[in-house]
């Protein structure tokens, strides 16, 4: 390939991929914050090579933190399986997360890996292929099926959410969409933010420290009797066992969205509340 066409070309991610390796990353990420108590936390992606019409990526996410014993290695992408049972009491989870995302890697064309020393830290390697479109393909995707289309105007919304991986996400989001987004970490941060400006929308985390989101949920209720206003509010929990749309909806909740959250779904669900309040 020449230099003209090299400038030209560039890696285009789909929308299920994107979907996808969005998955993946907040997995892998949210494992290593979890497990990393102190040192750093490493995210990386590089070219690693050009086949035809498509790029081979590597991603790349390495911790200081607990490791991994050399035994547990081959079975850490079985369903199910959580290593280390001293430090599973401390770091609850079902172990499915791995499982999944070496899923979805093969469903992208790749492959995942793992590097670990007990003690010191992981890292976790993993390949995608994506395609390559020039100027014509690329203005054709981007108008026509792209995540990138922008509603007539911006959502400005309220995201109460204390996991730092679910508000990175939903951020890549917004700032692909062109919302305007404010995060609160916890449920006072919610309700002072709530009263010092207007949101269109509020997704809001079931499952937090201190204030829930229930709780969050009903004091906003209370104060919209005085005014006779309504914000929409969409749960956002990584539970979805049964009975669980039904109380959100009964304690004043709008809609819900499960965790892992899906981009499309997300989109799909805000731009849809858009509408309704416009």
């Amino acid at each position: 390939m020449g230099e003209k066409e090299e400038i030209r070309s560039k890696p285009y991610l789909k929308v299920g991929i994107l979907n996808r390796l969005l998955q993946v990353s907040s997995n892998l990420i949210g494992n290593a914050i979890k497990f990393t108590e102190k040192g750093e936390i490493t995210v990386s992606v590089k070219k690693i090579k050009t086949i035809g019409n498509k790029v081979k990526l590597m991603f790349s996410v390495s911790d200081t933190g607990i490791g991994i014993r050399e035994e547990d290695i081959p079975k850490l992408f079985n369903y199910f399986t959580q290593l280390d049972d001293s430090f599973s009491k401390r770091f609850q989870g079902t172990g499915i997360g791995l499982a999944i995302s070496k899923r979805l890697v093969e469903l992208m064309g790749g492959e995942i890996t793992v590097a670990s020393e007990y003690g010191k830290g992981s890292a976790f390697y993993f390949t995608i292929l994506v395609d390559v479109l020039d100027e014509e393909e690329e203005d054709y995707y981007t108008n026509d099926n792209c995540l990138i289309q922008q509603p007539a105007d911006k959502l400005n919304i309220l995201l109460v959410e204390d996991d730092p991986v679910s508000q990175l996400i939903i951020k890549q989001i917004s700032k692909l969409k062109g919302w305007q987004l404010q995060v609160a970490s916890n449920g006072k941060e919610a309700l002072d933010f709530y009263e010092m400006s207007n949101f269109d929308i509020i997704l809001m985390d079931i499952q937090m420290p201190g204030i829930s989101g229930f709780d969050v949920t009903l004091a906003i209720r209370e104060k919209e009797k005085l005014t006779g206003s309504h914000i929409p509010i969409i749960a956002t929990t990584a539970y979805t066992m049964s009975g669980d749309k039904e109380k959100c909806l009964n304690v004043g909740m709008d809609d819900y969205i499960s965790k892992p959250i899906d981009m499309i779904k997300l989109c799909e669900v805000l731009e849809r509340w858009w509408k309704e309040i416009h």
